[in-house]
């Protein structure tokens, strides 16, 4: 069943109502040219320009055990240094493949730490 016009402009504009005046704005445009579809790839847009100029990497640690609050921010400060960020935000990651160790992915860029990568490494130099 579909809304008349005049009943789907109240509930959108009820379900507004706690939004800034200015993403109000942007809400009612995006409805008016039919493009509520763009709002994901819209706010996925402006936080990566908001992460860009904050100098804010964002991505995820891999490990076999959860990393303990301190273990991530120490983690987190290390991949901002060597990154050329000023913070990151690393979200944890569980997975028993890796036998140990850890494995940071943010920004298409991969930090493997893994026992299971050391030990590839290690089989690599003995074949050859």
């Amino acid at each position: 069943h579909y809304l008349d016009y005049e009943k789907e402009s109240n509930l959108f504009e009820k379900l507004i109502q706690p939004f800034s005046t200015l993403i109000q704005n942007l809400l009612r445009v995006t409805r008016k040219y039919r493009r509520l579809d763009m709002i994901p790839a819209l706010v996925q847009a402006y936080n990566h320009l908001y992460d860009e100029a904050n100098q804010i990497i964002r991505g995820t640690v891999t490990s076999v055990i959860p990393l303990s609050t301190i273990q991530l921010e120490q983690l987190e400060q290390e991949v901002a240094n060597l990154l050329g960020y000023k913070t990151a935000q690393l979200v944890n990651c569980l997975d028993e493949h890796i036998i140990g160790g850890i494995l940071v992915e943010a920004n298409g860029r991969i930090i493997d730490r893994t026992l299971r990568h050391r030990l590839e490494e290690m089989k690599r130099t003995i074949m050859r």
